[in-house]
């Protein structure tokens, strides 16, 4: 009954691994696929090979087809890693498996000259049993079973291979890939329990029947999946070349997939690789509530992470993925790096609201923080005042001096108004010699005393120029303060600027508050 039963599978095991190969063969220009054809061809000889031994009678027949099973058995632990090294694309590990192929190349060779030496295996025996018929019993010699070993060690190698593979594809990818190295393992422990348990139980199944089930699981990963189908080829290669992040989240918002540029992108901050796969969006990206919600619909979001060369900039920008029905399956983040973009555009900026020569902000830029801190004291409430300064005599410095020396003064007294106003202060250059001070929350009597602070600074800090000469210079100022009601900035500007020529017309070096003439 058992004989019978062995001869079906095997004929069955040789029209699925036939399959296989025509199926493998027409896409043997795809990775692993002229190597997965080589496989099934072995296989299929194999069982083939393991169907004759059983329905012949005599010793030597048997042992011919035995023999002739030596190469399938010899050569599929080699096809088995060609096969892992096409599939992961590692080209490199090629020379070392052909150094490998000495063993079981030599193995052959001893195998079929045995007669001649009995290097390998000393006797031969036919066990006749009312279950599985005549069988033929080979008994292996020390080194025999030493080059069987070899048989098992193979294998192990390609496991390892296609393990460290399965990390680094896709999701989808890995199921298939998951199904591939459960067959190979599946290959290791029947070949182990057919030697190591059942061989000492005297139950004697033919090797090849044992596989059937490896090459069941190898047939579904095939068809379930569409193995070599372009789609999953092409994904992995866009995955691969495309250099933006990608980030594949579902419905649920989790994060199923992240490409190796995306991973790049993360790697050096709190939101390193590791972390990212099956994590929620809201909790991998806590610090930025508006990405979450972009998981339904088609947004775009700047955000700025801190990694260890510095500051990154990164757009991303949602793409929603709908089943029938409009449903919503999914989204893909496309994740670019727009560090240096960012960073020109803020030099650019930078530029445009800075003054030139002393660093500080421009009339333009002023006047936008003013509008900015008007709206903000309105709405507190609060106070805030405005100094117009301008430095004493500063044509007849240009005249005596000279231009550079101008400049230096300039310079000189934008640092001295960065030292002495340090806090929400808004510093700028309004033109020539002109600046302006933008005070939040201070009232024009506190402004008469930080003014004072600054009048007293300039004047105690004269200017070594070039030559070693000492110039010395003093400077006005006006001040006034906002009702949060009707003033704005032209408004403020001429009454600090009304206050200013007061002081200058006073006696200059000195601070005056704007009063309203009514």
């Amino acid at each position: 009954m058992l004989f019978f039963l062995q001869a079906f599978i095997l004929i069955t095991t040789s029209l699925l691994l036939i399959f296989i190969g025509i199926y493998a063969f027409r896409h043997r220009k795809t990775p692993g696929g002229f190597s997965l054809f080589l496989l099934s061809s072995v296989g299929t000889f194999w069982s083939i090979t393991s169907f004759l031994e059983m329905a012949v009678l005599s010793l030597e027949t048997m042992l011919i087809w035995r023999n002739l099973q030596q190469i399938s058995t010899f050569s599929i632990p080699i096809v088995m890693i060609l096969f892992t090294i096409e599939l992961t694309e590692q080209p490199n590990l090629k020379k070392y498996l052909a150094a490998a192929s000495i063993i079981p190349l030599s193995a052959l060779i001893l195998i079929f000259t045995n007669e001649y030496h009995h290097l390998v295996r000393s006797h031969y025996s036919i066990e006749a049993s009312p279950l599985f018929g005549d069988t033929l019993i080979v008994h292996s010699t020390p080194l025999g079973m030493v080059l069987v070993s070899f048989n098992f060690i193979f294998p192990v190698f390609g496991i390892i291979i296609l393990y460290t593979y399965c990390k680094r594809v896709s999701q989808a990818n890995q199921k298939q890939i998951t199904l591939i190295i459960l067959s190979f393992l599946l290959t290791l422990l029947l070949t182990w329990v057919k030697v190591a348990i059942l061989e000492q139980l005297r139950f004697h199944i033919s090797i090849s029947v044992l596989y059937s089930p490896s090459i069941i699981i190898l047939f579904y990963a095939l068809f379930k999946y569409n193995f070599f189908h372009l789609a999953p080829i092409a994904k992995d290669t866009v995955f691969k070349v495309v250099k933006q992040g990608i980030m594949v989240i579902n419905r649920e918002g989790t994060i199923i997939d992240v490409n190796e540029f995306g991973i790049r992108l993360f790697q050096t901050n709190s939101l390193a690789a590791g972390i990212l796969l099956n994590k929620k969006v809201q909790e991998v990206f806590a610090s930025w509530p508006r990405i979450s919600e972009m998981l339904d619909t088609e947004k775009n979001h700047e955000i700025k992470i801190d990694r260890d060369g510095g500051k990154t900039y990164l757009k991303l920008q949602s793409y929603p993925l709908y089943k029938y029905k409009e449903e919503l399956a999914g989204t893909v983040f496309m994740i670019q790096d727009i560090t240096d973009t960012k960073l020109l555009e803020l030099e650019l900026r930078t530029k445009s609201e800075t003054d030139e020569l002393t660093g500080l902000k421009n009339r333009r830029s002023f006047q936008l923080h003013f509008d900015m801190q008007l709206n903000i004291a309105i709405k507190n409430q609060s106070c805030l005042s405005l100094l117009m300064l301008d430095l004493d005599r500063f044509k007849l410095i240009n005249d005596s001096y000279g231009h550079s020396a101008g400049d230096q003064v300039l310079r000189e007294c934008a640092d001295i108004l960065r030292e002495t106003v340090r806090g929400e202060e808004i510093i700028a250059r309004l033109g020539g010699e002109e600046f302006g001070i933008l005070l939040p929350g201070v009232n024009h009597e506190q402004a008469f005393t930080i003014a004072e602070r600054i009048r007293n600074r300039i004047r105690e800090t004269p200017v070594q120029l070039a030559d070693d000469r000492i110039l010395h210079y003093t400077i006005s100022i006006g001040i006034t303060e906002s009702d949060l009601q009707n003033k704005n900035f032209d408004t403020m500007l001429r009454e600090a600027d009304t206050a200013l020529y007061q002081a200058k017309n006073l006696s200059r070096d000195c601070t005056v508050i704007y009063k309203n003439p009514e």
